[in-house]
Protein backbone atom coordinates (compact mmCIF):
# COMPACT_ATOMS: atom_id res chain seq x y z
CA UNK A 1 0.00 0.00 0.00
CA UNK A 2 1.50 3.77 -0.92
CA UNK A 3 1.69 6.07 1.42
CA UNK A 4 0.48 9.41 0.69
CA UNK A 5 2.71 12.22 2.16
CA UNK A 6 0.84 15.12 2.66
CA UNK A 7 -2.88 14.26 3.60
CA UNK A 8 -4.07 17.50 4.90
CA UNK A 9 -3.07 18.17 1.09
CA UNK A 10 -4.75 15.55 -0.52
CA UNK A 11 -8.17 16.00 2.04
CA UNK A 12 -8.09 19.60 0.81
CA UNK A 13 -8.21 18.97 -2.72
CA UNK A 14 -10.38 16.17 -2.29
CA UNK A 15 -12.54 18.83 -0.35
CA UNK A 16 -12.23 21.82 -3.40
CA UNK A 17 -13.29 19.13 -6.04
CA UNK A 18 -16.67 18.59 -4.30
CA UNK A 19 -17.22 22.24 -3.62
CA UNK A 20 -16.47 22.69 -7.03
CA UNK A 21 -19.02 20.17 -8.62
CA UNK A 22 -21.71 21.75 -5.80
CA UNK A 23 -21.35 24.92 -7.06
CA UNK A 24 -21.54 24.09 -10.62
CA UNK A 25 -25.49 24.04 -11.27
CA UNK A 26 -25.32 27.38 -9.03
CA UNK A 27 -23.07 28.76 -11.74
CA UNK A 28 -24.98 27.57 -14.23
CA UNK A 29 -28.04 28.83 -13.30
CA UNK A 30 -26.46 32.96 -12.64
CA UNK A 31 -24.99 32.32 -15.74
CA UNK A 32 -28.33 31.45 -16.94
CA UNK A 33 -30.03 34.90 -15.51
CA UNK A 34 -27.22 37.31 -16.16
CA UNK A 35 -27.42 36.41 -19.89
CA UNK A 36 -31.18 36.94 -20.09
CA UNK A 37 -30.97 40.25 -17.83
CA UNK A 38 -28.51 41.14 -20.25
CA UNK A 39 -30.31 40.77 -23.21
CA UNK A 40 -33.30 42.41 -21.73
CA UNK A 41 -31.54 44.99 -20.58
CA UNK A 42 -29.54 45.73 -24.17
CA UNK A 43 -33.02 45.43 -25.50
CA UNK A 44 -34.96 48.17 -23.73
CA UNK A 45 -36.03 50.90 -25.83
CA UNK A 46 -34.33 54.12 -24.84
CA UNK A 47 -35.07 57.76 -25.08
CA UNK A 48 -33.74 59.10 -21.88
CA UNK A 49 -32.29 56.35 -20.42
CA UNK A 50 -34.73 55.99 -17.64
CA UNK A 51 -36.55 52.57 -18.29
CA UNK A 52 -33.32 51.21 -18.71
CA UNK A 53 -31.66 52.36 -15.73
CA UNK A 54 -34.75 50.87 -13.84
CA UNK A 55 -34.42 46.87 -14.72
CA UNK A 56 -33.78 44.93 -11.31
CA UNK A 57 -32.91 41.34 -10.22
CA UNK A 58 -34.74 40.47 -7.10
CA UNK A 59 -34.13 37.04 -5.26
CA UNK A 60 -36.95 35.56 -4.28
CA UNK A 61 -39.72 38.38 -4.74
CA UNK A 62 -39.75 40.95 -7.21
CA UNK A 63 -37.75 44.16 -6.54
CA UNK A 64 -40.00 47.09 -7.79
CA UNK A 65 -38.25 49.72 -7.09
CA UNK A 66 -38.32 52.37 -9.21
CA UNK A 67 -35.71 55.65 -8.84
CA UNK A 68 -37.39 58.96 -11.38
CA UNK A 69 -33.57 60.61 -10.81
CA UNK A 70 -32.07 57.77 -13.14
CA UNK A 71 -31.70 58.79 -16.76
CA UNK A 72 -31.73 62.37 -18.59
CA UNK A 73 -33.09 65.15 -17.65
CA UNK A 74 -35.98 66.01 -20.31
CA UNK A 75 -37.80 68.79 -21.00
CA UNK A 76 -41.48 68.63 -20.56
CA UNK A 77 -43.26 70.51 -23.45
CA UNK A 78 -47.24 70.50 -24.76
CA UNK A 79 -46.44 68.20 -27.49
CA UNK A 80 -44.33 66.27 -25.90
CA UNK A 81 -40.44 65.34 -24.12
CA UNK A 82 -37.43 67.43 -25.44
CA UNK A 83 -34.18 67.00 -24.73
CA UNK A 84 -31.83 69.43 -25.36
CA UNK A 85 -29.07 66.50 -25.70
CA UNK A 86 -28.77 63.41 -27.60
CA UNK A 87 -31.75 60.99 -27.46
CA UNK A 88 -30.58 57.74 -26.22
CA UNK A 89 -31.23 54.50 -28.40
CA UNK A 90 -31.63 50.65 -27.76
CA UNK A 91 -27.81 49.17 -26.69
CA UNK A 92 -26.99 52.65 -25.13
CA UNK A 93 -24.60 51.85 -21.99
CA UNK A 94 -24.88 55.02 -19.99
CA UNK A 95 -28.05 54.25 -18.09
CA UNK A 96 -27.53 50.45 -19.41
CA UNK A 97 -24.50 50.15 -16.84
CA UNK A 98 -26.58 51.29 -14.06
CA UNK A 99 -28.69 48.07 -14.17
CA UNK A 100 -26.28 45.94 -14.79
CA UNK A 101 -23.70 47.10 -12.73
CA UNK A 102 -26.34 46.79 -9.80
CA UNK A 103 -27.33 43.00 -11.00
CA UNK A 104 -24.27 41.91 -10.85
CA UNK A 105 -23.93 42.30 -7.36
CA UNK A 106 -27.44 40.98 -6.77
CA UNK A 107 -26.47 37.72 -8.69
CA UNK A 108 -23.46 36.78 -6.85
CA UNK A 109 -25.81 36.58 -3.97
CA UNK A 110 -27.63 33.67 -5.61
CA UNK A 111 -27.86 30.56 -3.63
CA UNK A 112 -29.36 26.66 -4.91
CA UNK A 113 -33.52 27.00 -4.77
CA UNK A 114 -33.76 30.80 -4.77
CA UNK A 115 -36.28 32.08 -7.19
CA UNK A 116 -34.96 35.13 -9.44
CA UNK A 117 -37.15 37.48 -10.55
CA UNK A 118 -36.64 40.42 -13.44
CA UNK A 119 -38.77 43.53 -13.01
CA UNK A 120 -39.22 46.76 -14.05
CA UNK A 121 -41.37 49.50 -11.92
CA UNK A 122 -40.70 52.70 -14.16
CA UNK A 123 -43.43 55.04 -14.03
CA UNK A 124 -43.84 57.68 -17.46
CA UNK A 125 -46.16 59.71 -19.23
CA UNK A 126 -49.75 58.50 -20.02
CA UNK A 127 -48.73 59.53 -23.66
CA UNK A 128 -52.02 62.01 -23.76
CA UNK A 129 -54.24 58.90 -22.74
CA UNK A 130 -52.99 56.20 -24.94
CA UNK A 131 -50.93 54.44 -22.19
CA UNK A 132 -51.13 54.04 -19.05
CA UNK A 133 -48.06 55.53 -16.73
CA UNK A 134 -46.55 52.14 -16.50
CA UNK A 135 -44.54 52.59 -19.19
CA UNK A 136 -43.07 48.75 -20.14
CA UNK A 137 -46.22 47.22 -19.56
CA UNK A 138 -48.42 49.09 -21.88
CA UNK A 139 -45.42 48.33 -24.98
CA UNK A 140 -46.04 44.43 -24.64
CA UNK A 141 -49.23 45.49 -27.12
CA UNK A 142 -47.30 45.55 -30.81
CA UNK A 143 -49.61 48.23 -31.72
CA UNK A 144 -48.65 50.75 -29.50
CA UNK A 145 -45.08 50.37 -29.43
CA UNK A 146 -45.05 50.61 -33.54
CA UNK A 147 -46.53 53.97 -32.94
CA UNK A 148 -44.82 55.25 -29.79
CA UNK A 149 -41.07 54.12 -30.19
CA UNK A 150 -38.39 55.54 -32.58
CA UNK A 151 -37.23 53.44 -35.81
CA UNK A 152 -34.15 53.19 -34.05
CA UNK A 153 -35.95 51.70 -30.80
CA UNK A 154 -37.83 48.82 -32.68
CA UNK A 155 -38.76 46.24 -32.87
CA UNK A 156 -39.82 46.28 -29.24
CA UNK A 157 -38.30 42.82 -28.11
CA UNK A 158 -40.74 41.39 -24.44
CA UNK A 159 -38.97 40.40 -21.33
CA UNK A 160 -40.37 37.09 -22.44
CA UNK A 161 -39.15 36.96 -25.70
CA UNK A 162 -35.86 37.50 -24.87
CA UNK A 163 -35.78 35.18 -22.38
CA UNK A 164 -36.58 32.57 -24.93
CA UNK A 165 -34.39 33.88 -27.19
CA UNK A 166 -31.71 33.50 -25.12
CA UNK A 167 -32.80 29.20 -23.88
CA UNK A 168 -33.07 28.69 -27.61
CA UNK A 169 -30.08 29.85 -28.03
CA UNK A 170 -28.26 27.62 -25.11
CA UNK A 171 -30.40 24.69 -26.16
CA UNK A 172 -29.08 25.27 -30.01
CA UNK A 173 -25.62 25.58 -28.83
CA UNK A 174 -26.06 21.80 -27.61
CA UNK A 175 -23.76 22.98 -24.55
CA UNK A 176 -23.79 25.15 -21.38
CA UNK A 177 -20.91 25.91 -20.01
CA UNK A 178 -19.82 25.14 -16.28
CA UNK A 179 -17.21 26.30 -13.85
CA UNK A 180 -18.13 29.41 -13.10
CA UNK A 181 -19.17 33.42 -13.94
CA UNK A 182 -17.98 34.84 -17.19
CA UNK A 183 -15.36 37.38 -16.92
CA UNK A 184 -17.57 40.10 -17.89
CA UNK A 185 -19.71 39.54 -14.44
Amino acid sequence: MGMVKNRAKVALDIQMAITRLEEAPIALYRQVVWQIFERIVMQTPQYSGRAVANWNLGINSPDMSFDPGMGDDLELTGSGYVNNKVARERGDMKWASEALDRAKYVLRRIRRGDKVFITNATRGDTDDGQSSAAYLADLQRPGYWAKKLRAQNQPYETAMESAVLISEGLLDAGTMPIGGLNSNI
